[in-house]
């Protein structure tokens, strides 16, 4: 004699599969997770895999739309939120290479070495001068 089945809210599954939970997040509690596979097939006709990805999208659209009519009906703080991630507004938009803090250090490098060959050759034609050497002879 077999037991009876355990009674399975689709209902809510499917919101928590809007939510983006997993099967074993969904079925936690209330059955074995093969058990639910085979359960949601037989309920469904797919597999849970095949199926869920579905509802997690629409889940995410249903967000997008709730904060979309919260802003337009004068929530000011989500269309700002919408403003700033959809629109890019009020954000620093920084054009600046990533590399810019190496090329920094290359640019002060190079000036760096050019004033040094300059300080070099000042000593050099001091010391040619001290010993009586012209530029033509060296």
């Amino acid at each position: 004699m077999a037991r009876p089945k355990k009674e399975i809210n689709w209902d809510i599954v499917e919101k928590k599969m809007e939510a983006g939970c997993s099967a074993r997040e969904i079925c936690g509690g209330v059955c074995e997770i093969n058990t639910f596979y085979d359960r949601f097939k037989e309920h469904f006709g797919k597999s849970f895999g095949d199926f869920a990805d579905d509802y997690y999208s629409a889940g995410d659209a249903n967000i997008k739309f709730t904060q979309y009519m919260k802003a337009l009906a004068g929530n000011t703080n989500m269309l700002t939120l919408l403003g700033r991630e959809r629109l890019s507004q009020g954000k620093e938009q920084e054009k600046v290479s990533p590399y810019e803090d190496v090329l920094a250090l290359r640019h002060e490098n190079m000036i760096l070495r050019t004033e040094l060959k300059e300080v070099r050759d000042k000593i050099e034609g001091t010391d040619r001068q001290e010993h009586g050497i012209s530029d033509t002879t060296y």
